[in-house]
């Protein structure tokens, strides 16, 4: 509460107890912004002592005003409850206490008042309850009402300061990204450009800004000749008939450099479909296309060395196979006509001619297949994953016999795939369990499927719109260390001597081989004698 308030309120209680409120002097009464009243609780009653004070707040006349059965009477509804609370504090006052709450209050007229409403005590009925009230109204709407604009005022600066934020952070990031936005009303031509489209068409500085006049055909002044009567066909058709487009064009810039720019473009129309504007952002890509071009020339020259490389070793290999058997048909044949001749060192030396022989040709081989899948093309159908495993592990049926191996197989799905290279990528790994098994153990083999879920999708960084299945191949054999686990799926590298494990080198880089003609993955995991697990991620379409 106001302290002076509370003055005047002390000193209209003394005048009122020394004399009475309808003998305290008008001059006083007239100099009170405020409308002084007194008010009996057990008899509730009004005394209002300068009626022209409540005329000009409320705009009742006394007569109305003593026609009013309640001090609520004028209160707003919404604050009857807090004010009828209020009032229900009066009981308490003592000696000069004062009682004050704000409300608001409805003029005869309907307008809404803001009042605060302050009582003390005058009086007490015998057993000291309190009787009568000296009360003091306060019209505070002014006040309100010019809190309520600066308060506007202050949400207004902070939404302008926070828009001009916002604009420079469009323009850093429009310059940044060498694009920008536009808008062009139909009807008048009228065009608004941001900062960044001025940037892309050569226009850097502020006075370039300023006199420039943007209108919906300054951009045919910057596109080559060529450029001009397709961009107005294209503009044409696409009012006549679309909602949105996008076109590349050639420009140059008012300094007279050539761009390449790209422009997506929105058409609003009305109820009656007539186009009325149309917004958009241009973008810059002139970098972005020299990038592309340079990428596309480096891509067609890797294509074009890598089929030169995979020609070669198909054509090495293949011209190699004739040497090959010529040189195993005369170890054969030394073997049978002049064994007896050769003795024992010399049969040893015919050994090892012919044991390399058969490296040599199971090398070639291996390099035919692994030549054969990076050059195969990419023919995918729907197959069952379980009849092509059944089929490779009837193929190896005798190996799976003589070594004992077992193999547990879950049911698997039907992918787009091609056939015979996913039977050799089954062939390889099963063939890897086989060989690399414990010396004192039959191979066991375990092959299930789930289909992958996003967060791994998300993991491997495959895409969202896709299905994927994850084959896991799992066997109990000897292992290897994790450090190799990327080692294995290169080409000609091997983790044992030729003479523990006999191979070439090349089985699980064709896996890598087939799998990437597939679009999917394969990775493995091991410890040293406690098995490996072959991973292998999988696309149910190729679309």
């Amino acid at each position: 509460m106001d302290k002076s308030d509370g003055n005047y309120l002390t000193g209209l209680k003394q005048a009122y107890k020394s004399c009475k409120a309808a003998s305290v002097p008008e001059a006083i009464l007239r100099l009170l912004p405020q409308v002084v009243f007194t008010w009996r609780a057990e008899d509730p009653g009004w005394e209002v002592c300068n009626e022209d004070k409540l005329h000009s707040l409320l705009g009742y006349n006394a007569a109305e005003v003593k026609a009013w059965s309640h001090l609520l009477h004028p209160i707003h509804p919404d604050d009857l409850p807090n004010a009828s609370e209020q009032l229900n504090k009066t009981n308490q006052l003592e000696g000069d206490e004062q009682l004050s709450f704000s409300c608001r209050l409805l003029h005869k007229s309907g307008e809404i008042k803001y009042a605060t409403i302050r009582m003390t005590l005058l009086d007490q009925v015998p057993g000291g309850r309190a009787d009568a009230f000296l009360c003091m109204v306060e019209d505070n709407t002014e006040k309100v009402e010019l809190r309520k604009i600066l308060t506007h005022l202050q949400a207004v600066q902070t939404a302008t300061a926070d828009l001009l934020t916002y604009k420079e952070m469009v323009d850093e990031r429009e310059y940044f990204l060498n694009q920008g936005s536009w808008e062009t009303i139909l009807q008048t031509g009228e065009t608004t450009w941001s900062k960044g489209m001025y940037h892309i068409f050569g226009y850097d500085t502020k006075m370039e800004m300023e006199e420039l006049k943007v209108t919906n055909i300054l951009h045919l002044a910057h596109l080559t000749e060529e450029e001009k009567e397709k961009h107005l066909a294209d503009w044409k058709q696409a009012l006549k008939e679309k909602q949105d487009y996008v076109r590349e064009a050639s420009i140059v810039t008012i300094h007279g450099e050539q761009k390449q720019v790209e422009t997506y473009g929105k058409i609003i129309r009305n109820k009656e479909g007539v186009a009325e504007k149309v917004i958009g952002t241009t973008r810059d890509v002139t970098s972005l296309n020299q990038y592309k071009r340079s990428l596309e020339e480096k891509i067609n020259e890797l294509n074009h060395r890598n089929s030169d490389l995979e020609g070669f070793a198909y054509i090495a290999s293949h011209d190699l196979q004739e040497p090959l058997r010529k040189l195993t048909a005369f170890s054969e044949r030394l073997q049978t006509k002049f064994k007896q001749q050769l003795g024992e060192e010399g049969q040893l030396y015919l050994d090892r001619i012919v044991a390399s022989t058969v490296n040599m040709q199971m090398l070639i081989d291996s390099l035919l297949e692994f030549s054969r899948t990076a050059r195969s093309n990419r023919l995918f159908s729907k197959h069952s994953l379980t009849d092509l495993l059944h089929a490779t592990q009837s193929d190896l049926e005798l190996k799976i016999e003589e070594s004992g191996t077992r193999i547990e197989a879950a049911p698997l799905p039907s992918l787009d795939v091609n056939p015979s290279q996913i039977k050799q990528l089954f062939s390889n790994l099963l063939s890897n369990s086989i060989k690399f098994k414990k010396a004192d153990q039959a191979p066991i083999i375990n092959v299930s499927c789930e289909m992958l879920t996003h967060p791994e999708r998300k993991n491997h960084h495959l895409r969202n719109n896709k299905n994927y299945y994850k084959l896991l191949v799992k066997d109990n054999g000897i292992g290897f260390e994790k450090e190799y686990a990327e080692r294995i799926f290169q080409i000609f590298q091997r983790l044992h001597g030729k003479h523990e494990y006999p191979g070439s080198g090349i089985g699980l880089a064709i896996c890598k081989k087939i799998m990437e003609n597939h679009n999917g993955l394969i990775y493995a995991d091991a410890e040293p004698d406690r098995g490996a697990v072959f991973t292998i991620i999988l696309p149910e379409n190729q679309l």
